[in-house]
């Protein structure tokens, strides 16, 4: 067909040919306590809100330094950490890779 012959009804159509969803998919859900690497810091916390391509963690901490990572997987200790005072946003653009904290959250600093 011709684009000029197209109705508004043909473009709308199309537009929703190659509409894409800005809300992404994330493997954990509200509840779950989760550990995150970003491209340049680590994170734990209970996900409180996934939205917009955001993640929300509450009782979340930055984890400065994870020791051997193995052994900080394994047995949920690190060498040195900081929790935040209230939630913290993460966008999920940054994320490198997630995975389930079956250990305590962290609180107050190390």
């Amino acid at each position: 067909m011709n684009r000029c012959q197209m109705t508004i009804a043909d473009f709308k159509k199309l537009q929703e040919t190659f509409k894409t969803s800005k809300q992404r998919t994330f493997p954990y859900k509200v509840g779950d306590n989760i550990f995150i690497r970003t491209v340049t810091l680590y994170y734990t916390g209970r996900v409180s809100k996934i939205e917009g391509g955001w993640v929300t963690l509450e009782t979340a901490s930055w984890i400065a330094d994870t020791g051997r990572f193995y052994d900080f997987l394994k047995d949920g200790n690190c060498s040195e950490y900081e929790s935040f005072q209230d939630s913290v946003s993460i966008p999920m653009g940054s994320i490198i890779d997630v995975t389930k904290w079956t250990h305590n959250l962290f609180t107050g600093n190390k």
